[in-house]
């Protein structure tokens, strides 16, 4: 059993001797290799898939990893092109003790992903580490009930940049709390204006909400940044929007959508579940705050 002290640190485990830690020569041998496991919970690692499907050329600093199992199969990934490390479901005991280990040379500040393969990582990884988000998990296959509010949906053109890149400001500093700075936002922004993944909902012509479509998968896509107008909250706009944007998705032949939401926020998540999303995970973000050798007693 893995335990958690009061101080944030994590028991270390033992790492089992018929596990095999490999690293592919490149992150698109790293899709090929761990892409079928991925596929068997798409939604919980999308976020892994549409990174790794997407990223050509590694950048600085990047890590990534698989653990097999005696007979060859996939258990767990890893994966970092950012300063958070990406992890999979642990498909076997210990599999997360051996990535841990192995990814004691790469350069990284939290771990994203399933709550038990978080654990797991930071149990083999030790030293001290604070949990920050915790969220929901959320798979779409069926609108069930559109919500209704004035207003009507509509892609984001060249005129609302400044107002986007203001509210992606807005929306990381509340629901992430790392305050994207203001040229990371207009660079979101830009992408979404190039790639037409983003809408916002108006009334009376005046823009009140956005939502994004971003992270394609083979069979889903995720809707993120739901973000409304403080001035304009609690009157519906985000959850028609949400609505219809996801209405839309499936519409257009994806199987599902799928949505992370803030555990700690019970209204958007009723929200969520009305429309029709059903919660298949939970996930959360460890920040390592301090390390210790490898093996070593408290």
């Amino acid at each position: 059993m893995l335990v958690e002290t009061p101080a944030g640190r994590y028991v270390h485990p033992i790492v089992p001797s018929d596990l095999l830690v490999e690293r592919p020569a490149s992150i698109p041998d790293f899709y090929r290799e761990a892409r079928e496991y991925l596929l068997e919970h798409e939604a919980e690692h999308g976020l892994m898939l549409s990174v790794a499907f997407s990223t050509l050329i590694a950048p600085a600093e990047s890590y990534w990893s698989l653990a097999r199992a005696r007979d060859g199969h996939v258990v767990a990934a890893a994966l970092r092109t950012m300063p958070k490390v990406m992890l999979s479901r642990e498909g076997a005991p210990g599999a997360m003790a051996a990535l841990a280990e192995d990814a004691r040379q790469a350069k990284f500040d939290s771990i994203i992903g399933p709550r038990q393969s978080l654990e797991s990582f930071a149990a083999a990884f030790g030293g001290t580490w604070r949990s920050t988000h915790r969220h929901v998990l959320y798979e779409c296959r069926s609108v069930q009930t559109p919500p209704v509010a004035p207003g009507k949906r509509f892609v984001v053109s060249p005129a609302d940049r400044s107002q986007i890149a203001d509210w992606i400001q807005a929306f990381s500093a509340e629901a992430i709390g790392d305050g994207a700075t203001r040229d990371a936002a207009e660079a979101l922004t830009d992408r979404h204006l190039r790639d037409g993944s983003m809408w916002l909902w108006r009334v009376d012509g005046a823009a009140v909400a956005c939502a994004a479509a971003v992270g394609h998968t083979p069979h889903g896509i995720r809707v993120n940044a739901v973000y409304t107008a403080p001035e304009h909250r609690r009157r519906g706009y985000a959850s028609a929007l949400v609505g219809s944007l996801t209405r839309e998705l499936l519409a257009g032949g994806r199987d599902f959508v799928f949505l992370y939401a803030d555990a700690r926020n019970p209204t958007a998540n009723a929200i969520y579940q009305r429309i029709g999303y059903r919660q298949i995970a939970e996930a959360g973000e460890l920040v390592l705050e301090s390390q210790r050798p490898p093996h070593a007693a408290w």
